[in-house]
């Protein structure tokens, strides 16, 4: 009996910014790959992650 778990690979995400007060979407971005599982770390006004492919995404204001 095969118990091994199935796999969904996915090719690309979304990164959806939303208002903390009103949960209104502000911004959506489509991501070459998916955020890698537990990646997202934010600091002085920026927003660290990595992709499933292994970049590493640096996102802030313009």
């Amino acid at each position: 009996m095969n118990v091994a778990p199935s796999v969904k690979l996915w090719s690309s995400g979304i990164l959806r910014a939303a208002s903390a007060s009103t949960g209104e979407k502000l911004a959506q971005y489509t991501l070459d790959a998916p955020p890698a599982w537990d990646s997202l770390a934010a600091a002085n006004g920026l927003l660290f992650f990595s992709l499933a492919d292994g970049r590493v995404v640096c996102m802030g204001p313009r």
